[in-house]
């Protein structure tokens, strides 16, 4: 079948296109996006789902890992990962739709559910607290971007 940046759909084939937690880990993340843009009929729209590297949750772990402080390499595992080939905030997502030809309609950053992730109440519990705060800040732990072709 072949990959999304190189299977042979016919230009202007799509009314949107969804990268949901899959840009990060392209090789070329501006390739992925102008291949959507190229796919996306006039007016046709991109949303994308990332993660945000500028969230307050990895401001905080960060500061927290520079200092030396406890558990800082569990952290420091679960913050940057091996399939990640790229990190993103909401200024450089910007940046790459723009790049690729989009009109950016909006940028936003949300939540995450931890519910999937086996954590103790004990850290659990924070996390939560910490996360919500950032969404409140515009700081949530993903960056969500809608894009239009024009």
């Amino acid at each position: 079948m072949g990959d999304f940046d190189t299977f042979a759909w016919p230009k202007e084939s799509f009314d949107a296109v969804t990268m949901l937690d899959m840009l990060e880990h392209t090789t070329d993340p501006l390739s992925s996006l102008k291949r959507a843009y190229e796919l996306l009929k006039p007016g046709g729209v991109v949303y994308v789902v990332v993660p945000n590297q500028r969230c307050l949750l990895t401001v905080i772990l960060d500061k927290w890992i520079q200092l030396g402080a406890p558990m800082r390499g569990y952290f420091l595992e679960r913050l940057y990962v091996s399939p990640h080939e790229y990190y993103f905030c909401p200024r450089t997502l910007r940046t790459f739709l723009e790049k690729a030809g989009f009109e950016v309609a909006d940028v936003r950053t949300g939540n995450v559910y931890l519910g999937r992730y086996r954590l103790p109440v004990w850290m659990r519990i924070p996390m939560e607290i910490v996360l919500q705060t950032g969404t409140l800040l515009g700081m949530g732990a993903k960056v969500l971007a809608l894009g239009r072709k024009g």
